[in-house]
Order: structure tokens, then C-alpha cells, then sequence
């Protein structure tokens, strides 16, 4: 598979590429926990170039391969950066000049060959936890707290998403009540 990265711009950029796995994803990206690919013992999906150059007008692909088959769904974050340290602005004795340079950051999910979606709802005492017990990620759409819906989300194999409230329903499962301590 290949990302195209292009510079639209006048002057030369200077982007570099990183490929982290989530650790925990579908969770808000404040509180995403990254791991760099390049410091994994075994990963089992590569991104190249790490660096590269590209011209005004010009577009170059970033190849991600897979090293190795998966059994569960392995979630990543794709960031291309602009090196402003490398960047020549040709300013020089300048004061006050402002440098706006804007990075990118994508989504890439690496699938098993045979993907099963599964789902469990566990109540707990104040609200239920929800698994995604196959080996993709569910997406959930219409589940409500107290009776309000929430946007739709994605729970994903090993990261459960925990819904606190008093009355909680998801689509297609028995609603979870909390009881009062």
C-alpha cells in the first residue's frame, strides 16, 4: 500500500515519516499510547522513507509493507512532518519572521487475512463495559448514557471502552442499569 505525500507550496520541504502501533486505540488522542515501529522487536508493519525531500510541485509515495501475518487487527498512527530545522528560508537578519509548516497524522489499521467481529456488553455497578471479543475492531452506533446518544465510537480487541452513567443501552444488547452504592 502507498500514501502520496505532495508539497503544494513555492519553496523545498523537508518531511520526515513515522509509523507508531497504537497501544490502546480507539480512545480520545490525548490519550492515545504510541509505540514507534522503529522501536519494536518484531513489527509486523513498515513504513518507508523515514525522510525525504520534495520539491514545489513535486509527490513522492511512502510505502507501508507488512512484514508478517497478524491475528488481531494492529491499529497505527502515519505522521508526516515538515523539518523546520532544514528548512531554508532564505531571510536571513530578519527580525520577527513567523515559519507556519503543517504536519499530517492518518489512521492505519493492518487486518487479519480472516476477520471475525464480534461484541460483548458486561454491566458492572456503575454503568458497562463493552469488548470487542473478535478480532476486529465493532463500530457502535446508537448506544446512549441516561438517555442521551452518543456519537458513534469504535471499541477495538484488547482496548474495552468503559460507559459510566446510570442507564446504559447499546443497540442489540440488554440495557445495563447501575445500582447505588
Amino acid at each position: 500500500m502507498q500514501v502520496t505525500v505532495s508539497n503544494h507550496g513555492a519553496e523545498p520541504e523537508y518531511v520526515s515519516v513515522t509509523l507508531s502501533r497504537l497501544q490502546n486505540p480507539g480512545v480520545p488522542l490525548e490519550d492515545e499510547q504510541l509505540q514507534a515501529v522503529s522501536e519494536t522487536a518484531s513489527p509486523t508493519l513498515y513504513a518507508t522513507p523515514f525522510r525525504m525531500t520534495l520539491l514545489p510541485g513535486q509527490s513522492k509515495p511512502i510505502t507501508l509493507k507488512p512484514l508478517s501475518e497478524i491475528s488481531t487487527e494492529q491499529v497505527y498512527r502515519l505522521d508526516v512532518r515538515p523539518e523546520v530545522a532544514n528548512m531554508r528560508t532564505g531571510r536571513s537578519g530578519r527580525v520577527g519572521m513567523v515559519v507556519i509548516k503543517i504536519a499530517h497524522s492518518g489512521i492505519v489499521r493492518q487486518l487479519p487475512r480472516r476477520q471475525h467481529q464480534a461484541m460483548q456488553v458486561l454491566c458492572s455497578a456503575d454503568g458497562a463495559r463493552i469488548l470487542a471479543t473478535g478480532n476486529v475492531r465493532h463500530r457502535i452506533e446508537g448506544a446512549a448514557i441516561d438517555g442521551e446518544v452518543l456519537e458513534a465510537f469504535n471499541v477495538y480487541p484488547g482496548t474495552p471502552r468503559t460507559l459510566i452513567g446510570q442507564h446504559i443501552t447499546v443497540p442489540g444488547y440488554p440495557a445495563c442499569t447501575a445500582t447505588p452504592p
